[in-house]
């Protein structure tokens, strides 16, 4: 089963929480299970009291060297989600995330 990744990439204060934060009140995660991969603390947070959020799983990522195959796999399993969400790093390289991807995750949509 192929596990659909959206990719928010940018600058630190180029509105990307607020986007995703959007999508996801917008009902994005309503019945399927979503792995949030923050990359980054910028000043916003994410509205966890928000009902559409109970399906969401927010793990931040320290350091690019976090994102390996094994633990992405890992997280996958362990949070049994139906698809990730990563708001990336506008510092580190994306060729990595690419490279670290598990098998079956596919990207289906960047925002840059």
């Amino acid at each position: 089963m192929d596990i659909p990744v959206y990719l928010v990439a940018g600058f630190l204060d180029a509105g990307k929480t607020n986007f995703i934060n959007g999508i996801l009140e917008d009902g994005f995660a309503r019945e399927d299970k979503t792995l949030l991969l923050c990359c980054e603390e910028g000043e916003e947070e994410y509205d966890l009291s928000h009902p559409l959020m109970k399906n969401v799983h927010i793990l931040p990522i320290e350091s690019e060297e976090e994102l390996t195959t094994a633990k992405l796999g890992e997280w996958q399993k362990i949070h049994r989600v139906d698809r990730v969400v990563i708001e990336y790093n506008g510092m580190w390289q994306l060729q990595r995330l690419y490279e670290q991807m598990p098998q079956g995750w596919m990207i289906y949509q960047e925002v840059m």
